[in-house]
C-alpha cells in the first residue's frame, strides 16, 4: 500500500471513529442527560490520537508544538460554546448561531494569536476563557417540545461529522505541527451535538450541555499543558504519562469538589426525547 492510500485509509478510519463517538454521545444524552453528554463530548477523541501520531512520526518536539497550539484552541473552543449559547437566545436556527459564534471567535483568535506562542500565554488565555464561559453561559430553563427526531437526522449528523474529520485528517500531514494541532482541535463532535440539540431539544438541554462541555474542556486543557511542558524533557512515554495523570487528577478534583445534586423531576426531560434513537 502506497503512502497516499495509507493516509486516505487513516483519514477514513478517523472519520468512522468520530461518527461512533458522536453516536455514543447522543446515546449518553438520551440515557444520562445533557450534562453527562457534555462531559463526554469534551473528550479529545480526534485530538489525542492526532498528537500521538505526530509524536510517533515527527518526534516529541513537534508533538509538543502541536499540543501548545491545541491548548490555545481549547480556550477558543470554550468561547465558541459561550458565543453559541448567547446566540441561541437570539437566533432560531443552529446555522445562524454557529455562523455568529464562529465569526466572533475567529476575530478574537486573530487578535489573541500572539499568546499561542508560549505555554504561559496559551495557558493564561485558556484558563481565562473557560472561567468567563462558565461565568457568562446562559442558564436555560423550561421544557422543550417532545418532538422526536427521525433516523434520517441521526444518519445525516453522523455523516457530517465523519466527513469533516476525514478531511481534517487528510490535510493535517501536509501542514506545520502548530497547524496540525489547531486543525485536530476543531470540536467536530461538540459542534455537531450542540447543533442537533438546538434543533431538536430547544434551550433547556442545550444550556446544560454547553455548561458541561465547557467544564470538560478544563481537563482537556490540563492534559494539553502536560504534553506541552513534559514531552521534550521526558520523551513521548514520560510526557504522555504526566499529561494523563494531570488530566485524571483534574477530573478527580472536580468530582470531589462537586456536591451531589438531586435530580429534578421524575422522568426523562421532553427535550431529550427529541433526540434520535
Amino acid at each position: 500500500m502506497n503512502e497516499t492510500a495509507s493516509l486516505l485509509l487513516a483519514a477514513l478510519l478517523r472519520g468512522v471513529i468520530t461518527a461512533a463517538v458522536l453516536a455514543a454521545v447522543l446515546l449518553v444524552l438520551r440515557r444520562g442527560g445533557p450534562r453527562l453528554a457534555g462531559l463526554v463530548a469534551a473528550v479529545p477523541v480526534i485530538l489525542a490520537p492526532a498528537l500521538f501520531w505526530i509524536g510517533y512520526d515527527l518526534g516529541a518536539a513537534s508533538a509538543a508544538a502541536a499540543a501548545l497550539a491545541a491548548l490555545y484552541a481549547t480556550g477558543l473552543t470554550a468561547l465558541l460554546a459561550l458565543a453559541y449559547g448567547q446566540a441561541a437566545r437570539r437566533f432560531g436556527t443552529p446555522l445562524a448561531c454557529l455562523a455568529v459564534a464562529l465569526s466572533a471567535v475567529a476575530a478574537l483568535g486573530l487578535l489573541a494569536g500572539p499568546l499561542a506562542a508560549s505555554a504561559i500565554g496559551a495557558t493564561a488565555f485558556t484558563a481565562l476563557a473557560i472561567a468567563l464561559a462558565l461565568r457568562w453561559m446562559p442558564r436555560q430553563h423550561g421544557a422543550a417540545s417532545p418532538r422526536r427526531a427521525g433516523r434520517y437526522d441521526f444518519a445525516f449528523t453522523l455523516a457530517v461529522s465523519a466527513v469533516a474529520t476525514a478531511v481534517i485528517s487528510a490535510l493535517a500531514p501536509h501542514l506545520p505541527a502548530q497547524w496540525c494541532g489547531l486543525i485536530a482541535a476543531i470540536p467536530v463532535v461538540g459542534i455537531t451535538t450542540m447543533g442537533l440539540l438546538h434543533k431538536r431539544a430547544e434551550h433547556a438541554a442545550l444550556g446544560a450541555f454547553l455548561r458541561a462541555y465547557v467544564s470538560g474542556t478544563a481537563a482537556k486543557a490540563v492534559f494539553l499543558l502536560g504534553l506541552t511542558v513534559a514531552l521534550v524533557p521526558l520523551g513521548l512515554a514520560g510526557g504522555w504519562l504526566v499529561a494523563l495523570a494531570a488530566a485524571v487528577g483534574c477530573i478527580a478534583l472536580a468530582g470531589w469538589r462537586r456536591r451531589p445534586v438531586a435530580a429534578q423531576g421524575g422522568g426523562q426531560p421532553a427535550a431529550l426525547a427529541a433526540l434520535p434513537r
